[in-house]
This record gives C-alpha cells, structure tokens and sequence, in this order.
C-alpha cells in the first residue's frame, strides 16, 4: 500500500505496523517516482502574480500543508526535514530515502531506487491493467490473459 494510506493503518495497528521496502526482483528494490502536477504555460498574461503565487505554495509551511492533505513525501528538502511522518526520524523516512536514489533518466539498475513513471497519457490505463494482472496471480490465477 502506499504512503497515503498510513494514517488508517497507523491508527488501526499502531506499533505493530511496519514500513518494509517492496522486494528486490533481481535489480534491487524499486519504487515508483511521480506524482500529479500543475504548472503555469510560459505564455501567461500574469507572470509576477503566477512567480508570486508558486512562492507561495513552495514555502514548507504550504508544502507541509499539502503533503499533510494528501499523504505525499513533502516536495521540498525544508519541508522534507520538518515532517513529522517523513523526517529524519519519522515512521516513513524509508519513502523519502527512496526519493533520494532516483533512476533518473538511466535504466534501472540495482543503485538506484525510484523509477519514474513513464510520461504517457496513457498512465492510468497501463496501472489499472497492472493492478488487475497483480490481483489475478495473487488469486491463483494466470496473469498472462490480465497483461
């Protein structure tokens, strides 16, 4: 489960809930990198207002905020550093080291951690397939037909 869900599982297991890294398939353990964005068109009618704006919402108060609201890693390194959750000694810190080791733009290989998601429209349908196919082999059954 993903890190947006621990609120529920900490207030239902409380110490026995345990952050584990997902296993290692032969190329060292991966996580997915990326999330939802929002930007400004370099074409807008009010650059100093949107600058002003993105300040804002970059500021740790407002990072804090949002990864609070959303369950995500904060976005920032202040941020990051005073996260109850993902801070140097917060329950998830396993997450944001993850972050940390980035595949970047090379091929996966066993130093690096966070894949990023593939930059296609199409991203909705390839993690719905890939949860079906995930759902059918830990039910017993062939996964092949699902992919």
């Amino acid at each position: 489960m993903g890190h947006w869900a621990y609120p529920d599982y900490a207030a239902a297991l409380g110490d026995d809930l345990v952050v584990l890294p997902l296993p290692d398939l032969g190329r060292g353990s991966k996580t997915g990198q990326g999330s939802w964005a929002w930007t400004v068109t370099a074409d807008t009618l009010h650059p100093a207002a949107a600058a002003t704006f993105l300040r804002f919402l970059l500021g740790p108060d407002e990072v804090l905020r949002m990864a609070d609201a959303n369950g995500a890693v904060p976005g920032t390194r202040r941020a990051l550093d005073r996260s109850p959750l993902y801070g140097a000694d917060g329950p998830l810190r396993l997450f944001a080291d993850q972050l940390v080791s980035s595949c970047g733009s090379s091929r996966p290989s066993r130093g690096c951690v966070a894949v990023p998601r593939p930059q296609t429209p199409g991203y909705p349908m390839l993690t719905s397939t890939f949860v079906e196919a995930v759902s059918v082999a830990l039910a017993g059954d062939d996964p092949l037909p699902a992919l």
